[in-house]
């Protein structure tokens, strides 16, 4: 009797002792973590915020704390570099799992990815403990448009080249961002020749702002863009190169009777050769914007 007691307790220990080495190992697996999986054909990058990692599959699934080097410079490991382009990721999406996440830095994160055309799920990034957004999407030569306007930059110090030699995009909607804290905005929107339309409400200032507008030939929000005239002075919607943003979500202004009309945009900022039926964004030739209805 005394000896299967004993028996039974040992039993009892050992099963006790084991399950205390264990618990921390099971804890662990349970534990989120935010990830990026590329799909099995590399066009797809997905970003999640769970604890699903193990189980996922793809061509490469790495944390996001990932990195890798080029000279002196550290990217993330799943993104082009400065110099090598990431040629064949044609969608980004951030599942909404991502959304619980905080990452305190997105510097190059699509940077030279030169086949993106569309990023998803762009509401569940959460960008505000974001300190630095260096280069997140610079020469992303296929991205037609952007809507960061869930982006919380109050505490971004860092913008430089962020939307650098987009040469395809055309309508930026960055009508929330803020500046009060950025220091270095230089080169912003440098070479991105096709943009029409920045959508922000607010006047920014910075104290480092060099060519933040350089070959921004085609932009025009308060004024028509002036090649002479490409720092931080012209980042607000009165007398610079913003569009104000209503709460219709379509810029409005009032139209001059001596104006003509000096170009026409479609609501995502396409260019149009005339006006379509629907609703049409009309630059006129006092530097204002109209919405004009055609039946």
């Amino acid at each position: 009797m005394k000896k299967q007691l004993l028996k039974n307790l040992c039993t009892v220990l050992i099963a006790w002792f084991m399950a205390l080495l264990l618990l921390p190992q099971l804890a662990q697996a349970q534990e989120k973590e935010a990830y990026v999986v590329k799909s099995s054909d590399k066009k797809t990058l997905t970003f999640y915020y769970d604890d699903q990692k193990s189980s996922r599959t793809g061509s490469n699934v790495w944390g996001i704390e990932e990195t890798k080097k080029e000279f002196s410079l550290t990217y993330p490991v799943w993104s082009g570099t400065w110099m090598a382009p990431e040629p064949i990721v044609t969608t980004a999406i951030f599942d909404a799992s991502f959304k619980d996440f905080r990452p305190q830095n997105t510097d190059f994160w699509f940077i030279h990815f030169t086949n993106l055309e569309e990023i998803k799920g762009l509401e569940n990034l959460n960008t505000s403990e974001v300190s630095s957004m260096y280069a997140m999407f610079r020469k992303c030569e296929k991205l037609t448009q952007l809507d960061l306007s869930g982006f919380n930059t109050e505490k971004v110090q860092n913008m430089q080249h962020m939307f650098a030699d987009c040469s395809s995009l055309t309508s930026l909607d960055l009508s929330n961002f803020k500046t009060d804290n950025v220091k270095y905005i230089d080169y912003m929107f440098s070479n991105c020749n096709s943009l029409t339309t920045i959508y922000c409400n607010n006047t920014w200032t910075c104290s480092n702002s060099q060519d933040m507008f350089e070959n921004c030939t085609n932009l025009q929000g308060a004024v028509k863009y002036d090649a002479s005239k490409v720092d931080v002075s012209m980042a607000n919607p009165e007398t610079g190169y913003f569009t104000k943003k209503e709460s219709t979500g379509v810029a409005t202004a009032t139209l001059n009777g001596d104006a003509s009309i000096q170009a026409i945009y479609s609501i995502d900022g396409r260019r149009l050769n005339e006006l379509q039926s629907g609703l049409n964004i009309v630059r006129m030739s006092n530097g204002t914007t109209q919405k004009i209805l055609r039946k």
